[in-house]
């Protein structure tokens, strides 16, 4: 038995961690961040209660999932955006989603803020996109060699930062930090990416 090999894989994977767990900015990019709300101790169940619950729940979830399905499917065709975001094909599904249970650019408003505070995170966690955004608030333009640019950032970082291991330790490191990080800086600076 032959098994064809789909080279477009579309499986959601999920990551879950207390502190921040995306700190790269390719991958925060095709990123959505639920921020879950603490379980109340009166509300806390154990394992069983909770399965048996779901088990009761499942024919409903299931009945509206796969009314959703139908209502997407017509809907499909009459969306347009406005401007695509990375995950053009999740968006357009979620924007003809909405439109069975929210007004129309609750998605597009979700997914802009989960985005701006996605970039946010990813910038906040790395000293040089920090200190690169810091850099370009009074400019339009910067030139300059790698090794140009790693001086002007270490003279600015502080110490511990521009010794630690989170800074860059030559122009080349520099550059591919920049590179990772090209995508998220002018959002970061302009903060108008919108999908509609």
């Amino acid at each position: 038995m032959t098994r064809r090999c789909c080279s477009r894989r579309r499986a959601p994977i999920l990551l879950n961690g207390i502190e921040e767990v995306i700190s790269r900015p390719d991958l925060g990019d095709r990123a959505i961040f639920l921020t879950l709300a603490p379980i109340e101790e009166a509300q806390r169940r154990s394992e069983t209660e909770l399965w048996r619950a779901f088990e009761i729940a499942r024919p409903r979830i299931l009945g509206a999932l796969l009314d959703s399905v139908v209502h997407d499917l017509r809907a499909m065709g009459g969306v347009q955006l406005g401007r695509l975001p990375r995950m053009a094909d999740f968006a357009v599904w979620a924007t003809a989603y909405e439109r069975a249970l929210w007004p129309a650019g609750t998605f597009a408003r979700a997914y802009t803020a989960n985005r701006r505070s996605a970039i946010e995170s990813v910038i906040e966690a790395d000293p040089l996109a920090t200190c690169v955004r810091a850099m370009m608030v009074d400019r339009t333009m910067w030139t300059g060699s790698a090794s140009d640019l790693l001086r002007f950032c270490a003279g600015c970082a502080r110490d511990d930062i521009a010794r630690g291991g989170a800074w860059v330790a030559n122009p080349r490191a520099l550059a591919g930090r920049l590179r990772r990080a090209q995508t998220f800086l002018p959002d970061a600076r302009h903060r108008d990416h919108v999908l509609a």
